[in-house]
């Protein structure tokens, strides 16, 4: 479970939602916790029950949020508020996700 989010991590999730593994390797993208499954998903575990799961469909991308084993919703967007201290992720059904972002241990201000 991560109780906060980095911004390496905020990072990576943008860069996936935006254009998959395409700007930030697979690599670099397993080293913050990120993990392809065998149908070619990348899957991101928030918490112990929230995880974001991403397949390339074209030139887009398809993210969804879930919780346990169901689809919570589609992501509708991504992005940073209050001077960086924190990450939104917007549902298709109009509610949001909100996490903390931390730097060097420390939560930005």
């Amino acid at each position: 479970m991560r109780p906060f989010i980095t911004t390496e991590l905020t990072d990576s999730i943008m860069s996936v939602f935006v254009s998959f593994d395409r700007e930030i390797p697979l690599s670099q993208l397993e080293d913050l916790g990120w993990r392809m499954d065998p149908d070619g998903w990348l899957i991101l575990e928030i918490t112990d029950t929230v995880s974001l799961q991403a397949c390339p469909n074209g030139e887009d991308v398809d993210m969804e949020v879930w919780v346990d084993d169901w689809t919570f919703g589609s992501v509708k967007g991504i992005h940073v508020v209050e001077g960086h201290r924190f990450l939104v992720i917007d549902v298709d059904d109009g509610s949001s996700l909100v996490y903390p972002i931390v730097q060097d241990g420390v939560m930005l201000s």
